[in-house]
């Protein structure tokens, strides 16, 4: 409510005290809000005990915003730190498949080979580095290779599912992507959606177009520009 005083022959308003205390109140609720995100986003008390870990995530943050360069630089750093950061050699691994430069993509995946628990990853870098270079069969004998240390692995599953479908192998594809629905975490996982999107391709070239569309919103609902990211990065034909 405003009050109006005189002083003189001049007039002024003032805010209630109430409203002034409930304005305060609100600027300092989204200067926490704020600062809350800072912490989230840039983890400051990993920086502080791993340095080489958070300079490690943040590239994979800016990876997975096609800001190649920057992640290849913050790997860059999480090595200078710590050269034995498994996670950061994936992540210039990952960046050099990007790139095209496969003999530095192996030299970095080689690293892999020193913790078993890598190793799940290491035969899914080496089937994608096989399918850049359009060995299919090969490319589906090291993605077989990645479920079989992980069952659970949906990428593995997704990527054969890809292969089948660039050799027109419909039935195949259908069985490899539906494996993988199972094993995603679609609200998290961005594979959830272009899992969704390879059953809508594989659905159209068997023309059953219905099923399709429905496959195609769910991947836009999970992760917008699915189909056209799918469509960029895994050219079907």
């Amino acid at each position: 409510m405003f009050l109006m005083k005189k002083v003189g022959k001049r007039k002024y308003y003032f805010l209630d005290e109430r409203i002034k205390f409930f304005r305060r109140l609100f600027v300092i609720i989204i200067m926490l809000v704020f600062i809350v995100g800072l912490l989230w986003y840039y983890k400051p008390s990993l920086y502080f005990t791993d340095k080489a870990g958070w300079y490690t995530d943040m590239g994979f943050e800016y990876f997975n915003i096609y800001k190649y360069q920057k992640a290849f630089e913050y790997a860059n750093k999480a090595l200078s730190l710590d050269p034995d950061k498994l996670k950061a050699r994936e992540l210039r691994a990952k960046i050099f498949i990007r790139w095209d430069r496969y003999y530095f993509a192996e030299k970095e995946l080689g690293y892999l080979l020193a913790d078993p628990s890598y190793l799940p990853s290491y035969y899914y870098y080496k089937g994608l580095l096989k399918l850049k270079q359009n060995s299919l069969n090969e490319s589906i004998t090291y993605f077989e290779k990645s479920i079989v240390e992980d069952p659970l692995f949906a990428p593995g599953y997704f990527y054969i599912g890809l292969v089948y479908l660039k050799k027109d192998d419909l039935d195949n594809a259908l069985a490899y992507f539906n494996q993988g629905k199972v094993y995603v975490d679609q609200s998290t996982d961005e594979i959830g959606a272009d899992i969704h999107v390879g059953l809508g391709f594989v659905y159209q070239k068997k023309g059953l177009y219905q099923k399709a569309e429905e496959e195609f919103k769910i991947a836009e609902s999970l992760y917008p520009n699915a189909i056209d990211d799918f469509l960029r990065f895994f050219p079907i034909a």
